[in-house]
């Protein structure tokens, strides 16, 4: 199989291992109690959201700094540079499995509903959806470039 279309499979796979399972556990084992607390506890609130978010876009800005702006290698402008990258590099797989949690949960949740009690699905539900499929993607390309991220230092 082509390595791009078993990455893609792969990070579906990921997302609904993440963000869908806990849900459909959390109904099978506790019905709509359990269901409903487990809800909460997965959706992160709007700030970590919002950091999430802006720290993968300073990781990005300053990996692109490293990448196009030559530094010397020698200087302590590139130590520190390296340090902070080195450092959101490992915040980035924190961030990534937020995306992944609220992804599977957004894209799951609705179509569990659908399928559990389809008259009292609104169309609200495909909106959800739709979002779900957007992070599931955006996800999906910060999952690629975290891979391809070369670090310049070790621990």
């Amino acid at each position: 199989m082509r390595p791009k279309f078993l990455f893609a499979l792969r990070e579906i796979i990921v997302v609904f291992l993440s963000g869908g399972v806990p849900v459909l556990l959390a109904y099978f084992l506790g019905g709509i109690e359990l269901l409903d607390s487990t809800i909460s506890a997965l959706i992160s609130p709007d700030l970590l959201l919002y950091y999430a978010v802006g720290a993968a876009v300073l990781f990005w800005l300053l990996y692109l700094i490293d990448d196009r702006i030559y530094i010397d290698p020698q200087s302590r402008t590139q130590a520190v540079l390296n340090f902070a990258i080195s450092t959101l590099f490992e915040v980035s797989t924190n961030i990534l499995g937020i995306f992944r949690v609220v992804s599977g949960l957004l894209i799951v949740f609705p179509l569990f509903v659908f399928a559990i009690e389809p008259e009292s699905f609104q169309s609200v539900g495909f909106g959800f959806i739709q979002i779900g499929l957007m992070g599931l993607f955006e996800g999906g390309l910060f999952c690629w470039f975290h891979s391809k991220t070369k670090l310049k230092q070790k621990f």
